[in-house]
């Protein structure tokens, strides 16, 4: 796509680069016209141009503050931010935004009986990475309605990870599981597991650029860390590192989910008392 300026004479290119964990990354890459042909890129000087990382704003006349697409979420609204996003066609009943007490309530949804892993489970919202490295936090209360009942923080794409508080016949438990090659149909692993005693809690997950690469020596690796907190203050890390990897056609994504094994005229249901992107 090309974008020119009449006022400065400049020209620029939108494309998409090469899908990584992070989906297809816009650039605006700066554009001239040598003999009526569009050089894109840094001229070279050879009427070949060079594409760029970093270069000068663009002139558009007057400077504007920065404007980034909210990630962050207190629930106050009475409809889900522009951020989220279901992995299917959403149903009503999914989830309600509780804005009178600031918290996004997702009912327990039942399970396909030939459930393999979440991949292709339809109930489970989630936003994009927001960044390069983060930290996603969400303080939580879950209300399980049966055994099987659970919920958690996944990050999801061909291969996921997730944070899981399980409603079991002893009561509950925190899980940490992976899943390789899940648009495959494989199941997940258990990582680790540790009972728990309350159903508030804070789940976390960190993600960080490794020095190592994946491939192709310009794409780094994605890695994220899992963690947990009783008191919203002091996190402890739980379960294995966890390299991210895209969706197909779309990056890795950072949600919630909340599901059931067995039908009940009352579901279990998971509040989200706030969600918070720290870069």
């Amino acid at each position: 796509m090309i974008i020119s300026q009449k006022r400065t004479g400049q020209s620029w290119f939108l494309h998409f680069a090469k899908p990584t964990t992070y989906g297809r990354l816009v650039y605006l890459e700066p554009m001239t016209w040598v003999n009526g042909w569009p050089i894109i890129g840094k001229d070279q000087g050879n009427g070949i141009g060079e594409p760029v990382d970093q270069y000068r704003m663009p002139d558009v006349g007057k400077k504007y503050s920065v404007a980034t697409p909210q990630t962050s979420d207190d629930f106050k609204s009475s409809t889900l931010g522009l951020q989220w996003q279901w992995q299917a066609n959403p149903q009503a009943t999914w989830v309600f935004p509780f804005q009178s007490k600031g918290l996004l309530r997702l009912y327990a949804q039942l399970l396909p009986t030939d459930f393999k892993n979440y991949w292709d489970v339809p109930n489970v919202l989630m936003q994009k990475f927001p960044a390069p490295e983060f930290t996603a936090t969400a303080k939580v209360t879950f209300h399980p309605s049966m055994a099987g009942d659970k919920s958690g923080l996944i990050v999801m794409g061909m291969d996921y990870a997730d944070l899981v508080v399980e409603n079991g016949t002893q009561g509950l438990t925190l899980t940490q599981n992976r899943c390789h090659d899940a648009n495959k149909g494989t199941s997940e692993q258990v990582n680790a597991t540790l009972p728990l005693s309350s159903s508030t809690l804070w789940l976390r997950v960190t993600v960080r650029q490794s020095k190592q690469k994946m491939g192709d020596e310009s794409i780094p690796k994605v890695v994220c860390q899992f963690s947990y907190s009783f008191d919203g203050k002091q996190f402890t890390p739980f379960g294995s590192l966890f390299t991210a990897r895209e969706g197909r056609w779309i990056g890795a994504k950072v949600g919630f989910f909340c599901s059931r094994l067995q039908w009940s005229k009352d579901a279990g249901f998971l509040d989200i008392h706030g969600f918070s992107i720290d870069k």
